[in-house]
């Protein structure tokens, strides 16, 4: 049986060891965003907390003791002030002499019938302080005060923990209680429910019971070695067929993915980590994953996610049961519910289920190493003694301390030694490592100059997979005049590879001159994907020329494809000649980075109805067939090439109606652009569904959209079309004077009637870009972001030719968010009207929209531009380096997170040459710079440059004194080995 002085210092540490396992997972969670890779961190957080504690606590790794909490024995706190310490002598042939402050761990070694290996010998009280004066007990009894205080204090922590691990205990036995009762009033469900679930499709079905029962009103599952839903009585009615399936799928995957073991696991570990709120937040967010999870699963049956959030909304009227302890309900919390839904109606919804295993891993590496590092440490002192070492039998030189090899040389110079000081590069100290230089580039990559003024540019088109050129490759290079206010084609020229791959072209000087001038380019080859629509601005190009990165296409890469074929029939059988296809594939679709942005392909049936798809080898896909008379159809085709076969077209209902203002005007000239909301849930890659159908409303504002097969869809209202049948490059923006929300409408097997779509009540906003001089400057298109109705909204403030902002906002949006655009050598600030302060950074928080917002006005700066360069000690390049920018005055804002980063206010362009540039960096702030790698210790430097101002910046960083150590260790033993 533990003593108060064994069992305190094992709560403490095992508390420890939880908080800052726990705090690592919490954290670790927060990093993902995919319920699947967040639950999947929250058990192995359990487990490796579970781990740490086991191998801490009977010491199967080696202990290392803090001292923190001093061991007082088990003596009476009256006896403190009065009797001496006791003393203890070895034995001869005892391993060690144990101090009266371990006597607890003695006695727990007897009674596992353990000899102790010591003999006390404690002299008496009165024999050793018969002439000590009275004060000095007094003087005792106040030096020992704090000893008997403490006491109190870890007995008052005992009764503590061990009240709300009882109470747990009890609140366990009171839900395994109401389950049981809660059986006694189910019945067993009809066979109609027993057919709801045989038509939801599940890999492996479990042993399942199913169950009625009046005293519920929300579904819930328990059990483990047999899983039992339960439904409630009410919900068994015709009119609740389709709240009922949607119920249903979503407790099947709590079935399959045995939610409910997982659940039970938690809730056992509750009388032990009741005290740590951690444990509280991680219980939620398991509860939460598990729901989310199970709603992608659900909603996939539903008709939309739509139509199954409303049912959750409902769920979540009703009181819940008491049995929720230890049973999944459907609506576990109405605090949760707001999450569950933002992701059912996000475009990211796809990914609840999809799992990176490189993120798993990378949480339960640092989980792992976390727990094995806490095991190892003891916060009181350790429990397993050494004997000191007997060195009389040893010469004089086996007595010296041992010198390493770096003690040595310090003592030769009579020094020790110092850490080098960091350096910094200004742009006039020049050596040889000089960021920029690049030996032999051809001058055409960056950009050569002729004589009449004209640009000759070159690039390479380079095979992904074997990283060979390739010859042959057509390149489309498009010229535009692109602005927020203008979209003009000004040239297209067609240019093919050689056998390096390589073409090149030239930019007159009348484009040359045009500072609107975008380049884009379209690259296209028989056996490779298609990469088309990608591009950048001259202006852009000949800047970064400047700092030595190539532009964009000096170097592209195509991914290997191969053919799928197949042939477009009509209801009838019949071919169908010209219909639009466009595809898409990716190779890795969970990759976002490596310039991974996947392939589009567009094409269109033949005179016979044949078609055929260059796409992705290997990848997985999805290609959209829109015909003009018949509705629409997407096929998630996966990574099957060759030949497909007949795909039948179907036909449609066809939709009318008419679009107002918000006083009940016609709009003429708009589009009116609808997408199938069930088509969104069937693609499992990061791009939006094509399923869609346009239509211009005419002088009354009616317009009728294509056939389109019934369901639920998403309605919007722009100054373009969607649908593929319309896409061309240059297609002109229509401006429309009125606020159009996102809407949801339904369409029936029938005729419709005609739908009125309005505009909603709006404000003005009224804004101007400026320089830095105040003088009015052109400026790129403002995001805003909220939310109406609980609905979010997305829309554009257009500066025109002279950077005026003139636009509409929805009146009573929340929570709005103002994005402010900038390329990479600018950098912005606002000011929120007269008088206000200005504020950095891209996101401008304009809460609740209620009024106009006016005299707004958006600074743009040149960027200063800082080159960061990491190298080591020897003015050598170091690996897998990671830099940041930190602001250090009042534009500090909010740490960003970027793939494989650090966090940072600044964000870096990595440049061919390993140099760092910075992006969007405000002028005349303090910045401060960070370079980290693994291995070395962080190197800093402050700064801050005036608007326009070029700088190069080197940091040293020196190895950290645990690498050091690791590499002198090896040249010791080897001098040591040599002697």
């Amino acid at each position: 049986m533990f003593s108060l002085d064994a069992a305190f210092p094992w709560l403490a540490t095992t508390a420890g060891i939880c908080l800052v396992v726990l705090g690592i997972g919490s954290v670790l969670t927060w990093c993902w965003t995919r319920p699947v890779e967040r639950l999947r961190c929250i058990q192995t957080t359990f487990v490796a907390l579970l781990a740490a504690c086991a191998v801490q606590q009977f010491s199967l790794l080696p202990q290392v003791s803090l001292g923190w909490l001093p061991v007082e024995g088990d003596r009476e706190p009256d006896t403190l002030a009065t009797a001496a310490p006791a003393e203890s002598r070895p034995v001869a042939g005892s391993l060690a002499a144990p101090s009266a402050d371990h006597a607890w761990s003695s006695a727990m070694e007897s009674a596992a019938g353990v000899n102790a290996a010591f003999e006390a010998d404690t002299t008496p009280m009165q024999a050793r302080n018969i002439a000590a004066p009275a004060e000095d007990a007094v003087q005792r009894a106040a030096a020992d005060q704090p000893a008997v205080i403490g006491r109190s204090v870890r007995v008052a922590a005992l009764w503590v923990f061990a009240a709300g691990a009882g109470w747990s205990v009890i609140n366990l036995a009171l839900g395994v209680l109401r389950l049981r009762k809660l059986r006694r009033t189910c019945v067993p469900a009809p066979a109609a429910v027993a057919a709801l679930v045989d038509g939801l499709e599940l890999p492996h079905r479990r042993r399942l019971t199913i169950l009625l029962s009046p005293a519920i009103e929300v579904p819930l599952t328990y059990g483990v070695r047999r899983a039992t839903i339960v439904l409630p009585t009410s919900m068994v009615t015709a009119g609740r067929r389709t709240t009922l399936r949607n119920c249903l799928a979503h407790e099947l995957s709590h079935v399959h993915r045995h939610d409910v073991a997982q659940w039970w696991a938690l809730q056992a570990l509750q009388p032990l980590l009741w005290y740590q709120p951690l444990y509280w937040v991680l219980r939620r967010e398991l509860r939460l994953c598990q729901d989310q999870i199970a709603d992608h699963f659900a909603s996939a049956h539903a008709a939309d996610a739509l139509s199954y959030a409303e049912v959750l909304v409902e769920l979540a009227k009703f009181r819940h049961c008491r049995q929720a302890g230890l049973a999944l309900t459907m609506s576990h919390g109405r605090s949760n519910l707001y999450r569950r839904i933002q992701l059912l109606v996000s475009a990211n919804r796809h990914l609840a289920s999809v799992c990176r295993y490189w993120a798993v891993g990378v949480a339960a590496t640092v989980l792992i190493a976390a727990g094995g590092a806490l095991a190892t440490v003891n916060l009181g002192r350790a429990e397993t003694f050494v004997a000191p070492a007997d060195d009389s039998d040893k010469s004089e030189s086996e007595k010296q301390p041992i010198k390493t090899a770096s003690d040595t040389d310090a003592s030769a110079k009579g020094t020790t030694k110092e850490a080098p000081k960091q350096e910094s590069v200004d742009a006039t100290q020049k050596s040889a490592a000089e960021p920029g230089k690049q030996p032999d580039v051809d001058p055409s990559v960056l950009g050569e100059e002729l004589p009449d003024g004209s640009l000759r540019y070159s690039g390479a088109i380079i095979d992904k997979a074997t990283k060979k050129p390739i010859e042959g490759a057509v390149v489309t290079v498009r010229r535009m005049a692109l602005s927020s206010w203008d979209r003009r084609i000004l040239e297209e020229t067609k240019h093919t590879t050689d056998a390096a791959g390589r073409y090149s072209f030239v930019l007159p000087p009348e484009q040359v001159a045009d500072r609107f001038l975008y380049i884009e380019l379209d690259v296209e080859h028989a056996d490779y994907a298609t990469k088309a629509g990608f591009g950048y601005a001259l202006s852009m190009i000949r800047k970064n020329a400047e700092l030595n990165d190539p532009p964009f296409f000096a170097r592209v890469m195509l991914d290997p494809a191969e053919a799928l074929t197949g042939r477009i029939v009509g209801p009838d059988g019949q071919p169908l000649a010209d219909v639009p296809l466009l595809a898409y594939s990716n190779a890795n679709p969970r990759d976002f980075g490596n310039d991974n942005y996947g392939s589009f392909f567009h094409a269109k049936s033949a005179a016979d109805g044949t078609f055929r798809l260059n796409l992705i080898k290997e990848g997985p896909s999805v290609f959209w067939i829109v015909p003009e008379k018949y509705a629409p159809r997407q096929i998630v085709s996966g990574t099957k090439r060759g030949e497909w076969g007949d795909v039948q077209i179907e036909e449609g209902v066809r939709v009318s109606g008419q679009v107002v203002d918000a006083a009940g005007k016609p709009m003429p000239d708009v589009w009116v652009n609808v997408t199938d909301n069930k088509s969104r849930q069937e693609i499992q890659m990061p791009v939006a569904s094509a399923l869609r159908r346009s239509a211009q409303t005419d002088a009354d504002g009616k317009f009728e959209l294509g056939p389109v097969k019934p369901g639920q869809f998403e309605l919007e209202v722009e100054g373009y079309p969607s649908e593929i049948r319309y896409r061309s490059r240059d297609r002109k923006r229509v401006e429309i004077p009125a606020i159009f929300p996102r809407r949801t409408i339904t369409i029936g097997e029938d005729a419709q009637q005609l739908l009125l779509v309005r505009a909603v009540p709006h404000v003005q906003f009224e804004g101007q870009y400026v320089d830095s001089k105040g003088e009015k400057k052109s400026g790129w298109s403002l995001h805003v972001v909220g939310r109406i109705d609980g609905e979010f909204y997305f829309g554009q403030l257009r500066p025109d030719a002279d950077g005026k902002i003139v636009g509409m906002l929805p009146h009573g949006m929340e929570r709005t968010e103002l994005d402010v655009v900038s390329n990479e050598h600018g950098a912005i600030r606002v000011r929120l009207g007269k008088d206000k302060p200005l504020v950095g950074g891209r996101d401008i928080q304009l809460g609740t929209i209620e009024s106009d917002i006016t005299d707004v006005e958006i600074i743009r700066y040149t960027a200063p531009i800082v080159q960061l360069k990491a190298v080591d000690e020897a003015g050598q390049p170091v690996d897998n380096i990671k830099v940041a920018g930190i602001y250090e005055g009042q534009h500090k804002g909010e740490l960003r997170n970027p793939v494989g980063g650090i966090p940072t206010n600044i964000y870096f362009e990595k440049q061919p040459n390993g140099v760092f540039r910075t992006s969007q960096m405000l002028p005349d702030e303090e910045v401060r710079f960070v370079a980290k790698a693994d291995g070395y210790e962080d190197a800093e430097e402050t700064l801050s440059l005036p608007e326009g101002k070029t700088r190069e910046v080197t940091l040293v960083l020196r190895r950290s004194k645990t690498s050091e150590d690791a590499t002198a260790a090896p040249k010791a033993k080897s001098e040591d080995s040599d002697k």
